[in-house]
């Protein structure tokens, strides 16, 4: 029920505060103890808000809350909310939203800084920008939470293979593992289209797979759990994944060689679209 990046802080008192996403009503709530007691009160209960919260406390103990209002699968925008938590009943403190207009590249932000009065050079500046990523890099290996001049935090995306519950990051252990996943960014379909794969999956996927021999690739990764590993042809596959990610009496159509449909060699993806 509760998804999507449960909070809790402590505040001067030693009260837990904590924030969590209602995934039956895809509200945002907010609940504090004193004592024995606890209130539970609704933060934001406009549309599809509250995934991915995260609260700081601040030095009146107050809770502040950065989280995804959501609009359909891919759209959104960032929203803040400074909570009353009982102190103040000024509607303002619910009012403050921060919304996505526009993508900013490094180039952009350089320019910027030029464009300040900056004295020094853009080939300094690009210099010195790449020795900050690099050094933001080494951290994030390290499976360092790295603090970005308070304007965001970073944290390791992927954290390794583990041996069990009690098991914590190791560097000696993981950070080659970390850096496989900064160059090659495993994709995973369940997390980027949660919402679709929650609900069945896709109605229609239309697509032009790769007509490239598994061997081509297998130094780079392999496939495995493929009824059409047989076919060792990665189009093959990537149909069977299109398959996979359709939702119930889907469609999908892919630009295929004719060998795909009249050769003994590719039995095994006959085999499924003939089983549609």
């Amino acid at each position: 029920m509760y998804e999507f990046g449960t909070t809790i802080a402590l505040d001067s008192a030693g009260n837990p505060h904590a924030t969590f996403f209602d995934d039956q009503a895809a509200d945002l709530m907010y609940a504090s103890r004193t004592g024995d007691d606890w209130t539970v009160s609704a933060i934001d209960t406009d549309g599809d808000a509250g995934r991915f919260a995260d609260m700081l406390l601040d030095a009146d103990d107050r809770p502040h809350v950065a989280y995804l209002q959501r609009d359909g699968d891919t759209g959104g925008a960032i929203k803040y909310a400074l909570f009353e938590n009982n102190l103040t009943s000024d509607p303002d403190d619910f009012n403050a939203v921060v919304q996505i207009t526009t993508g900013i590249d490094t180039d952009a932000i350089i320019k910027r800084v030029l464009d300040q009065g900056s004295t020094v050079t853009e080939a300094d500046l690009r210099a010195s920008a790449a020795d900050l990523v690099k050094a933001t890099k080494s951290f994030l290996l390290e499976g360092a939470r790295v603090h970005f001049f308070g304007l965001a935090d970073f944290f390791p995306r992927v954290k390794g293979k583990f041996t069990g519950p009690m098991d914590s990051f190791d560097p000696a252990r993981h950070t080659a593992y970390n850096e496989w996943v900064c160059s090659h960014k495993p994709f995973h379909w369940f997390i980027e289209f949660y919402g679709i794969a929650k609900e069945g999956g896709f109605d229609v996927i239309i697509g032009n797979p790769p007509y490239v021999e598994r061997r081509v690739v297998r130094d780079q990764y392999d496939v495995l759990g493929y009824s059409t590993e047989p076919t060792n042809n990665l189009y093959a596959y990537v149909s069977e994944r299109a398959e996979a990610l359709l939702f119930p009496h889907g469609r999908f159509g892919f630009i295929v060689p004719l060998s795909s449909m009249s050769t003994k060699k590719f039995a095994p993806l006959q085999k499924r679209v003939m089983a549609q």
